[in-house]
C-alpha cells in the first residue's frame, strides 16, 4: 500500500475517533448523571448519599470543563499512539542500568488497578469489535499477529483519559470513586457504536479484518467470574487424541460444499459463507439468531418426533440457522439408538472392543452407513462425542462419577438429534442437567457424607433417563427439577450446623429487607423537614434498626433479652429527637425540652443497647446529640427564629410510619449490606459457629459483577484462600438466600462454614480469595476448545499453503 494511501486511511480513522469520542462522552455524562440520581434514590447510607450528591454537583457545575479536559487528554494520547504503533520505543531491558530505574509510587499502582478494571469491562462490552480493529491495524502494518497495545484506538486510552480527568476535578476520594464508577458504567454502553464508526473508516476503503479469534489467555471466562487463572497458559481445556480425531471428522464435514439432502453449507449455519472454519463453529454454538445474520434453510424442519418436546415451528428462530436446518431424524437411526440405549441399561457397550465407561459415540459414527445418517446428523454425533470426551477426561470429576455420567451418551445424542437447538440454548434442560451434574461432581468425595449420597442420586437420575427416555425430552427437565430438590435437601447438614445456619440466614435476610424499607420510609418523612444532617443520618442509619428490633420483639420474631424500650416509645423517639434539636420558639418550649431530656437520654441508651451498637459508635452518636442540645438550650437570638414544626405536628407526621412484614418485599435489582448486629445474635440463637464476610470497600461497584454472582448455583465448588494466604482448600456453595443477599459455603477440609454477603463475595472474587474450580460449565468448555482447535487448524492450513 502506498504511503499516501496508508496516511489517508489512518487520518480518516483518527478524525472519526476524535469526533466520535467527543460525542460519546457527552452522552456518557448524561447517562452518568441519571445513574447517580438513581443511586441517590436507592441508597440508605447518608455517607454514600453525601458522596453521590457532591459528585452530581461536580458533574453539573463543572461538566463542560471536565469533558473538555477529558477530550484533551484523549487527543494527546491518541496522537502519541498514532506515532508509536508497531514502533517499539521501549528501552531494551538488557541495556538498562540501575540509574535508569526508579520506584513506582502507590498512586501509580492504584491508578493502574482502577484503569485495568475498567479496561476489562470495556473489552467485554465489545470484544469482537475491538478484536477486529486490532486485526485491521495489524494487517495495515503487514503483521500476522494482532497486538492490542499497537492499536492506537485501543480502549486503554479511553480508560486512562477518564481516570486522569476524574482525578483532576475533586480531591475527595469517595467523590472520585463515584464519578469514575458511574462514568465507567455509562461509557461501556456506547463503545460498540464508537468502534463500529472507527472500523467504518477502514472498511469504506476496502480494508476488513481477516479475523481468526482465539480465546484470550488473560480474559476471565464470561460466564463464571474469576474463572481463569491469569497466566496459567491455558484458556481452554486440553484436547485428547480421540477428541481431536472427532473434530477433524467434523471439520471435514463442514468443508463439504453440499450435503446429502441438498442443503448448502451457508444454509446450514446461516449468514452466508463464513470467513473461517472457526466462524463456522461459532455459528454452530451461538444462541439462536446470534451470529446468523442471513438465510434460513427451512425454519422449523428440525426433528420433533413426539410433537411434545420442544419449540414448535412458529416458535423457532425466524432467521434460521444450524438448529432449524437439520433434516428429520431417520427412523432407522433412532431404532439403532433405542437398541443401544437398552444395552447401556444392561451395562453393555455398543461394541465388543469398548468397555461401557468409554466413549461410545465415535464408534457409533463409524458404524453408520450413508443410508442411516447423513452428514448433518454425523455432525451432531461428532459434537456430542467430543463433548463426552471432555467429560470422560475431566480429572476434576471423580472416576466413579465419570463412569456414571458417561452412561448418558446415547440419551443426550438422541435429545440433540430431536432438538438440535440444544447445542445453542444455554438453558436447554438436557444441556443444563448434564452441566449441573458435572458441576456438583467436581470436588465431590464419595467417601464423605454428601459425596456418597450424591453419587447414588446421580446414578438414580441416569437410570431414570435410560429407562424412560424414548422421544420426549421432558424427562430431562423433570430430572433437573429432581436434582435441584435433592441439592436443596441434602447440601445442608445438621451435623455441621449448616441446616441450622440456613434458618438464621433466612431470618437475617428477612430482617435486613425490613430494615431497608423502614430506613427509606423514615428518609421520605424526614426529607421535607429541615433536620440537621447527622441527626437525619442517626435516625435513618441507626435508629431505624431500633425500630425494627423493637417491632420484632413485640412480634415474638427476635431472640435475645427483651429491650428496655417499647416499639411505640422507639417510634415516638423519632419526633422527640428531631424536635429536641430544633431552635425553640418561646420559653415554654425551653422548659418542655428540659423536662424531656432525661427521658430522651434514657430511651436513647435503651434503644442502642437493644441493637448492641458498639460502645465507641454509641458514644460518638450520644456526644453529638448532647452538643446539639447544649446549643439549643443557649439563650435565643434577638431575631425571631424561623417557623419549625411543633412537637405535636412532628408526632402526627411520624405516626404515618407503619412497620409490617409486607414492607420487607424485595425490589428487583436491589443490593444491600447485611448488618452483623442482625446476623450474629441469630447465629448464636441457633447455636451456629461460622466465619463472617460482610464487610466491603465503600462504594464498591457491585453491579460490575452481579451477573457473575447470578450464575452461581448451590453445589458448585470454589477454591478458598486462607486468611494467612498460605493454604487453599475447596469450599462448596451450600445455599443462596432467596434474594441473593447471603451465600453459605462449607470447607471440605474441616467443615467450617463461611457466610458471605453479596458485596463481600464479589470483592473476594475480584481479589482472588475465592476462585471457581470450574471456569465454565462442561458444555461451554467443550465448545470453546472446539472453536480454538478450529482456529489452530485454519492457521496450520494457512502455513502449509
Amino acid at each position: 500500500m502506498a504511503d499516501t494511501e496508508y496516511t489517508r486511511i489512518f487520518d480518516l480513522a483518527r478524525e472519526r475517533a476524535l469526533y466520535g469520542f467527543s460525542h460519546m462522552i457527552e452522552r456518557t455524562a448524561q447517562d452518568a448523571d441519571n445513574t447517580i440520581m438513581q443511586a441517590m434514590a436507592a441508597t440508605r447510607s447518608m455517607v454514600d448519599q453525601k458522596s453521590l450528591s457532591v459528585a452530581r454537583r461536580v458533574l453539573r457545575d463543572g461538566g463542560p470543563a471536565f469533558l473538555a479536559r477529558m477530550d484533551t487528554l484523549f487527543r494527546t494520547q491518541l496522537n502519541r499512539a498514532m506515532r508509536t504503533m508497531y514502533t517499539d520505543l521501549r528501552a531494551d531491558v538488557s541495556s538498562l542500568s540501575a540509574n535508569d530505574l526508579s520506584l513506582i509510587d502507590d498512586e501509580t499502582v492504584n491508578r493502574q488497578i482502577e484503569v485495568d478494571r475498567l479496561l476489562t469491562r470495556m473489552r467485554d462490552a465489545d470484544m469482537e469489535g475491538i478484536g477486529r480493529l486490532n486485526v485491521i491495524v495489524a494487517q495495515m502494518h503487514g503483521e500476522s499477529e494482532a497486538r492490542e497495545r499497537e492499536n492506537p484506538f485501543r480502549p486503554y486510552l479511553i480508560a486512562r483519559s477518564l481516570h486522569d480527568a476524574v482525578k483532576e476535578v475533586s480531591s475527595d476520594e469517595n467523590v472520585i470513586k463515584v464519578l469514575f464508577h458511574h462514568f465507567s458504567i455509562a461509557i461501556i454502553r456506547h463503545l460498540p457504536d464508537y468502534y463500529a464508526s472507527i472500523r467504518g473508516a477502514f472498511e469504506s476503503s476496502g480494508i476488513r479484518a481477516n479475523m481468526v479469534v482465539q480465546p484470550s489467555k488473560m480474559t476471565p471466562n464470561q460466564r463464571y467470574f474469576g474463572g481463569l487463572d491469569v497466566g496459567s497458559g491455558a484458556s481452554v481445556d486440553p484436547v485428547s487424541a480421540s477428541a481431536l480425531s472427532g473434530m477433524q471428522h467434523l471439520f471435514a464435514l463442514l468443508g463439504h460444499a453440499s450435503f446429502a439432502n441438498g442443503m448448502k453449507l451457508d444454509d446450514l449455519i446461516g449468514g452466508g459463507q463464513p470467513a473461517s472454519l472457526q466462524e463456522m463453529m461459532r455459528r454452530l454454538f451461538s444462541p439462536s439468531g446470534a451470529g446468523n445474520a442471513g438465510g434460513a434453510a427451512g425454519a422449523g424442519i428440525a426433528a420433533d418426533k413426539s410433537g411434545s418436546s420442544g419449540a414448535t415451528a412458529d416458535e423457532s428462530d425466524p432467521e434460521g440457522g444450524f438448529a432449524d436446518a437439520l433434516p428429520v431424524v431417520q427412523e432407522d437411526l433412532f431404532v439403532r439408538l433405542d437398541r443401544y440405549q437398552a444395552m447401556v441399561v444392561e451395562g453393555k457397550s455398543i461394541d465388543e472392543q469398548l468397555s461401557p465407561e468409554q466413549n461410545q459415540l465415535f464408534k457409533l459414527r463409524e458404524q453408520l452407513g450413508p443410508n442411516e445418517a447423513d452428514e448433518s446428523q454425523q455432525m451432531v454425533i461428532d459434537i456430542v462425542a467430543v463433548l463426552f470426551e471432555f467429560l470422560l477426561g475431566d480429572e476434576k470429576i471423580p472416576t466413579p462419577l465419570r463412569t456414571v455420567l458417561s452412561r448418558l451418551q446415547i440419551p443426550f445424542l438422541k435429545a440433540a438429534l430431536l432438538e438440535p437447538k440444544l447445542l445453542q440454548e444455554l438453558h436447554h434442560p438436557a444441556r443444563e442437567l448434564l452441566n449441573r451434574l458435572c458441576t456438583v461432581a467436581i470436588g465431590s468425595d464419595l467417601s464423605e457424607r454428601f459425596g456418597g449420597i450424591f453419587g447414588k442420586e446421580a446414578g438414580r437420575i441416569v437410570y431414570r433417563i435410560l429407562s424412560e427416555f424414548k422421544d420426549d425430552v421432558r424427562v430431562f427437565a423433570k430430572s433437573l427439577e429432581g436434582l435441584e430438590e435433592f441439592l436443596e435437601k441434602h447440601l445442608p447438614s445438621t451435623e455441621d450446623g449448616s441446616a441450622q445456619c440456613i434458618d438464621a440466614l433466612k431470618e437475617t435476610e428477612r430482617q435486613t429487607l425490613l430494615g431497608i424499607r423502614v430506613a427509606r420510609s423514615l428518609k421520605d418523612l424526614i426529607m421535607p423537614l429541615r433536620v440537621e444532617q447527622r441527626v437525619a443520618e442517626f435516625i435513618t442509619g441507626i435508629w431505624s434498626r431500633v425500630l425494627v428490633q423493637t417491632f420484632l420483639h413485640e412480634q415474638s420474631d427476635a431472640g435475645g433479652p427483651h429491650p428496655d424500650i417499647s416499639h411505640q416509645e422507639a417510634r415516638d423517639m423519632v419526633s422527640d429527637l428531631i424536635w429536641s434539636v430544633q431552635e425553640k420558639q418561646n420559653p415554654q418550649e425551653h422548659s418542655m425540652l428540659m423536662r424531656l431530656l432525661p427521658q430522651l437520654a434514657k430511651r436513647l441508651r435503651a434503644g442502642l443497647q437493644s441493637i448492641q451498637l458498639p460502645e465507641e459508635e454509641a458514644k460518638q452518636a450520644l456526644d453529638h446529640l448532647v452538643s446539639l442540645h447544649m446549643q439549643v438550650m443557649r439563650p435565643s437570638p434577638a431575631t425571631r427564629p424561623q417557623r419549625v414544626p411543633t412537637l405535636e405536628e412532628l408526632r402526627g407526621r411520624f405516626s404515618l410510619l407503619v412497620i409490617d412484614w409486607k414492607d420487607g418485599l424485595w425490589i428487583e435489582g436491589e443490593t444491600s449490606d447485611v448488618p452483623a448486629s442482625i446476623l450474629e445474635p441469630l447465629l448464636r440463637r441457633h447455636g451456629v459457629t461460622a466465619s463472617l464476610f460482610l464487610e466491603r470497600e465503600a462504594l464498591l461497584p457491585l453491579e460490575e459483577g452481579i451477573h457473575f454472582l447470578n450464575e452461581l448455583q448451590p453445589g458448585g465448588s470454589m477454591k478458598y484462600l486462607s486468611a494467612a494466604g498460605d493454604n487453599e482448600t475447596l469450599a462448596r456453595l451450600v445455599w443462596i438466600s432467596p434474594r441473593r443477599l447471603l451465600y453459605l459455603f462449607r470447607l471440605s477440609a474441616d467443615g467450617q462454614l463461611l457466610i458471605y454477603a453479596s458485596a463481600s463475595l464479589l470483592q473476594s472474587l475480584l481479589e482472588g480469595k475465592l476462585r471457581p474450580v470450574e471456569r465454565a460449565p462442561l458444555f461451554d468448555r467443550a465448545a470453546q476448545s472446539i472453536m480454538a482447535t478450529a482456529a489452530a487448524v485454519q492457521q496450520a492450513d494457512a502455513v502449509n499453503q
